[in-house]
């Protein structure tokens, strides 16, 4: 983990939870988050380690088609 792998989380009255600021080191974060909660307020505000992204998976190539048999190309029918 790198020093700067902090971030300072808020939830609102709804519940919502929201990153306030990110890349921060720790003492960056707890400085950044006592001075939003002492602002009153009513969000909650709290610092933790940012997770680490992980790479998309990477999806397969997709399966080759094989070929539908092609039924010959007929006329116009004859009528009587």
């Amino acid at each position: 983990m790198s020093p700067r792998d902090w971030c300072v989380m808020r939830q609102d009255d709804h519940g919502n939870r929201y990153v306030v600021a990110s890349a921060l080191t720790e003492a960056e974060a707890q400085l950044l988050s006592v001075s939003y909660a002492a602002r009153g307020h009513k969000q909650l505000y709290w610092i933790e380690p940012m997770s680490p992204v992980s790479p998309s998976p990477v999806s397969p190539a997709p399966a080759p088609v094989s070929p539908s048999p092609v039924s010959p190309i007929r006329g116009p029918a004859s009528r009587p």
